[in-house]
């Protein structure tokens, strides 16, 4: 596992993943998907 601790917040079809390492650097990404939960 490369992230130490993974948060996925889903909004409509936009989502952003927070990536927070060991050394409690923070990258966030965000992506446009299509979500069907």
């Amino acid at each position: 596992m490369l992230a130490h601790r993974l948060q996925l917040y889903l909004f409509g079809d936009h989502s952003y993943i927070l990536f927070k390492w060991r050394d409690n650097t923070v990258v966030q990404s965000s992506l446009k998907i299509n979500a069907y939960i």
